[in-house]
């Protein structure tokens, strides 16, 4: 398993922000679903999201990093990244200080 840590920071994007990635292998192929939170309006219910897809877990780091520059994340998350099939389905979790 690969932990990626992502800090809060300045965001580009000021209207969502990341709340949650799972990331799991399928066959060759990383796929990451990222939750996003809306900012503005609390009543929406909406769910809001991003698929992304790596054929290597350097290609999806990156691209993780790279959503993360644009959306921002509340609060510090720790991304697991499966190396394997066998690890399954894993979640990102807050890190608290």
């Amino acid at each position: 398993m690969v932990k990626l840590r992502i800090e809060r920071e300045n965001r580009i994007a000021r209207l969502y922000f990341i709340q949650g990635i799972c990331v799991k292998k399928r066959d060759r192929i990383w796929i990451a679903d990222v939750l996003l939170k809306e900012v503005r309006f609390r009543d929406n219910t909406k769910a809001v999201g991003i698929k992304l897809c790596a054929r290597t877990i350097e290609s999806m780091k990156k691209l993780i990093i790279d959503l993360a520059q644009l959306y921002g994340v509340h609060e510090t998350l720790c991304v697991r990244i499966p190396e394997s099939e066998e690890e399954g389905v894993l979640w990102s979790y807050q890190v608290e200080w």
